[in-house]
């Protein structure tokens, strides 16, 4: 073997690995050539070398940093065709910040989730009426059939998953800092009726490789997920990024910024900022050496007004979450 390639090497000792990384490399011959990669080499590098090298002379170790000019602005880089955004939100209604941001950058809007909405709240109280009736007129057997007014939407009720994909084609990936969020995010989009799927620990395997599939072929133009995602992941058409939770580390940040403005393109990274995490981001800025910017949205896409005013949609969304969920 002439060659020893490892991606990501920083969490080689991040995650514990040394005690096993040491035991494959006494296996391997000497005479070798390793590379290791990753978008968050700092000080650590030099004691990964040191599990490489130990009876290697330190002139002999080769260190190539590709964004050894822009380094000089903070220990982390990004690429230069990155724009690095933020939103400020109050943490309450949060979720209805991304909501809405993303019905803009995604969907269609927020007047056709409310004529959606609105065709589901006539039809399940079309359905209500009809289960009065049954409960009226019908024998006990009868009335609790499925066909007599049942759980059933029936043909006529909208795809949670497709309402909203005439949109323009833009795929964002939302990070989030719990399994539990994710889900519960995702649920909430889903009622929207974005196109989305949900990454997270606790998905099975056979789970999470349909969401990536999902994602992937534009099925689901947005993929919710928490860190398992955050490295790892080529998706060359995927245009935004949004931290709807900050992450605590700048290293964190970093790769998760960089499932985006892949191979050359352009691409944003937008944060959700609430009041409890001014320390957070002004940390990101220290150690990445960037000034996140006011993002512009899209029009009226963030006034605050019109946020406000549709936090009541994503309410009775978020109510429709608990229904389906007990």
């Amino acid at each position: 073997m002439r060659f020893l390639v490892l991606d990501e090497a920083d969490r080689l000792l991040e995650e514990g690995f040394t005690a096993d990384l040491a035991t494959i490399l006494d296996a391997l011959p000497p005479q070798r050539r390793t590379l290791l990669f990753s978008a968050t080499m700092s000080r650590q590098v030099e004691r990964i070398q040191q599990l490489f090298v130990a009876s290697t002379a330190a002139s002999q170790i080769f260190t190539f940093d590709a964004n050894r000019k822009a380094s000089s602005r903070g220990i982390y880089t990004t690429v230069a065709s990155l724009r690095h955004l933020y939103l400020f939100v109050p943490a309450p209604i949060k979720d209805v910040y991304a909501a809405y941001v993303l019905l803009h950058v995604v969907g269609d809007g927020e007047a056709a989730v409310l004529q959606m909405l609105r065709r589901r709240r006539r039809h399940r109280e079309a359905r209500a009426e009809d289960d009065i009736l049954a409960a009226d007129v019908l024998p006990d057997d009868l009335a609790s059939s499925p066909c007599a007014g049942g759980d059933q939407e029936g043909p006529a009720s909208e795809s949670r998953s497709t309402d909203m994909v005439g949109g323009p084609a833009v795929q964002a990936i939302v990070f989030t800092i719990s399994c539990a969020q994710c889900a519960v995010l995702a649920r909430l989009l889903e009622r929207l009726g974005l196109p989305v799927s949900a990454l997270h620990g606790r998905l099975s395997q056979t789970q999470r490789i349909a969401a990536l599939q999902h994602f992937k072929s534009g099925k689901s133009r947005i993929l919710v997920c928490t860190d398992l995602a955050a490295r790892g992941l080529d998706i060359p058409q995927v245009h935004l990024v949004i931290n709807f939770d900050m992450p605590r580390d700048a290293s964190v940040y970093v790769h998760r910024a960089g499932r985006t403005a892949r191979a050359g393109r352009s691409g944003k990274a937008l944060s959700l900022v609430t009041q409890y995490d001014i320390a957070l981001v002004q940390a990101i800025e220290a150690t990445c050496g960037v000034q996140l910017e006011e993002w512009d949205g899209l029009g009226n896409a963030t006034n605050d007004r019109q946020v406000i005013a549709y936090s009541g949609t994503g309410a009775e969304s978020k109510a429709d979450c608990s229904t389906g969920a007990a």
